[in-house]
């Protein structure tokens, strides 16, 4: 068994670019070469949890469960998705300030499983709703189906698992307090819009 922690953090930086962020990083970036399906991940799961039961819309794989432990702590498993890297996203989705943080990926075969905790503002746990993904891929990708990255690091900066679609080593410096540069040779494509944020996404 092997144990890979992230936090759910979600931004496009395809050539260089440095965000503000605090524990482990998870850095996901994607640009589309005329097609926005990018590389197809090896390993994938989506959940939605309305604050009492999984939402089927969306859900995959179908099974995925999500355990409630302490206050704010959840256990998601999705199964048949077990995978030796990967990065993972998670959003809360309440109408009151909260957000969720990744305490670790598991590879519990055939499983991968994800231990999240959440919290109201000011850094209370508390229970919420939420919305996860898990992704995991590997090998070059076509060059007809856009370019695709991710990195999970430390705070460091040391690599804990990365995907790079032009098949290049990712980076990831550490420039300052809350501070970090994340490099994805390869994949640069101009025209980007950037929203960075607890759960960012950049895009072209």
């Amino acid at each position: 068994m092997s144990n890979r922690a992230g936090v759910g953090r979600r931004i496009g930086v395809l050539a260089a670019g440095a965000l503000a962020a605090t524990g482990i990083l998870a850095v996901t970036a994607v640009s589309g070469a005329g097609s926005a399906g990018a590389a197809v991940p090896d390993r994938f799961g989506f959940v939605l949890w309305n604050g009492s039961a999984v939402d089927p819309t969306g859900t995959t794989p179908t099974g995925t469960t999500v355990g409630v432990g302490g206050l704010g702590q959840y256990k998601v498993d999705f199964p048949g998705q077990a995978a030796p890297g990967g990065v993972v996203h998670v959003t809360a989705i309440n109408s009151i300030p909260h957000f969720c943080e990744v305490n670790s990926l598991i590879v519990a075969t055939p499983d991968e499983i994800v231990t999240i905790s959440c919290f109201k503002a000011g850094g209370a746990p508390d229970y919420t709703p939420f919305s996860l993904i898990f992704s995991s891929s590997s090998g070059p990708a076509s060059t007809t189906a856009g370019a695709f990255g991710y990195v999970d690091s430390l705070p460091s900066g040391s690599l804990v698992s990365q995907f790079n679609s032009a098949g290049l080593g990712n980076s990831v410096g550490h420039t300052g307090i809350g501070s970090w540069t994340v490099k994805f040779p390869g994949l640069s494509t101009p025209g980007q819009s950037c929203v960075v944020g607890r759960s960012s996404a950049c895009e072209t």
